[in-house]
């Protein structure tokens, strides 16, 4: 599950990029970009024909084909084409390192979930639905956008924060204890908490 959600991540992050318009193509060679538009415009038309499925397939192995070429030829552009999510393992062997640990949020409809991964753990928690968490965390932005609003007494951003933070990060208050350092990858209304405290 934690690697499909870094799959939609990057997916999104490409989704990102094309919306402020980076032009990727100025990055690769113009054999390949000519290459890759020759295989994308190919199955596009097959794919409104039927009977088309080998022919897509074999095409479509020809564009990986290309991203493995790619890769090799331009990894800078290709990382920013084709993102490749880290998968657990990777996470825990070459990118965290002893100490550090990942919280990685995502928040859903029905349930939400947060996997806790440092280089020697890994933990995975339900969470209550996004709308829930969504709510708690609109309550909590107003004070942290005008300190004013906490009067004398910092109790009473607790009262507000305590619930919440017990939500989402008591599952995993022990690792963060053990922690030296904690990365956390945000996902929906945590974005606003995650630049409030760390931007």
């Amino acid at each position: 599950a934690l690697d499909v959600v870094q799959q939609a991540k990057a997916r999104s992050f490409l989704d990102q990029l094309q919306e402020a318009e980076v032009d990727l193509r100025s990055l690769a060679d113009p054999r390949v970009r000519e290459r890759e538009r020759d295989l994308l415009e190919r199955i596009a038309t097959l794919e409104d024909r039927q009977d088309s499925e080998a022919a897509i397939a074999e095409l479509e192995t020809e564009l990986k084909l290309l991203e493995v070429d790619l890769r090799r030829a331009d990894p800078r552009y290709a990382e920013l084409k084709y993102p490749r999510s880290c998968t657990l393992e990777e996470a825990q062997t070459e990118v965290l390192q002893p100490g550090e640990l990942l919280l990685e949020f995502h928040l859903g409809q029905k349930a939400s979930y947060l996997w806790a991964v440092s280089s020697s753990a890994f933990e995975f928690h339900r969470l209550p639905p996004a709308v829930e968490i969504e709510s708690q965390v609109q309550a909590l932005l107003p004070m942290l956008r005008d300190y004013n609003l906490l009067g004398q007494d910092a109790a009473y951003f607790t009262a507000q924060a305590g619930p919440l933070s017990e939500q989402i990060l008591g599952p995993v208050l022990p690792l963060i204890d053990r922690s030296d350092r904690v990365l956390v990858a945000a996902d929906g209304a945590l974005h606003s908490l995650q630049r409030r405290f760390c931007g």
